[in-house]
């Protein structure tokens, strides 16, 4: 079975004062990221990377603990990979079309 893991590393932006980034199959792939900078009235304004792409984390502002922000983090990854699941379904269908094709063929 898989492992994740939630890990904090150390920021790899300045401006950023803290990060957490989710590993997954035993820490050998990063699957996204959590971070908080600063905002301007010196609350900490939550983000998150998947895929190369930054996001703000919804109400990003709003969060009274960097533990509801990972909460939220997480709920959002969970949605990342439902979506990736119907995604590879779709190709996994696709695919399936192609050989029947081919099998038709021979």
């Amino acid at each position: 079975m898989m492992a994740l893991e939630l890990k904090e590393i150390t920021p790899e932006q300045d401006e950023w004062i803290t990060q957490k980034v989710l590993y997954g199959y035993y820490g050998s792939i990063r699957l996204g990221s959590l971070f908080a900078e600063i905002g301007e009235d010196s609350k900490p304004i939550y983000s998150y990377e998947i895929d190369g792409q930054i996001e703000w984390l919804p109400d990003s502002d709003c969060y009274e603990t960097w533990e509801d922000a990972e909460r939220v983090f997480l709920d959002v990854m969970f949605d990342y990979f439902d979506d990736q699941e119907s995604y590879y379904n779709e190709l996994k269908h696709m695919c399936n079309e192609l050989i029947r094709e081919i099998d038709h063929n021979i």
